[in-house]
């Protein structure tokens, strides 16, 4: 399975989820089942909240779920106030 986090919805060629927790409670469906990888699009995300992932974000060893930057560093996840 492969997610794709975007500002926006407009990818056909994967699943796309408007924020990280949208996309992880979409890949939780299937972790462990089969390999999912969460690619975030570049950009600055903030968060207002803390993003918590548990044991039932890792997958299984043959089954793992990634979360990635599309573009290493190009995609900041913060905490900060705008």
């Amino acid at each position: 399975m492969w997610l794709q986090m975007v500002p926006t919805i407009s990818r056909n060629d994967g699943l796309a989820a408007r924020t990280l927790e949208a996309a992880r409670k979409l890949a939780r469906n299937q972790a462990g089942k089969e390999p999912v990888t969460i690619t975030v699009t570049d950009g600055i995300y903030y968060f207002d909240k803390p993003l918590v992932l548990t044991s039932e974000d890792s997958g299984s060893a043959s089954a793992q779920v990634i979360y990635r930057a599309e573009h290493e560093g190009k995609a900041i996840l913060s905490g900060a106030c705008r």
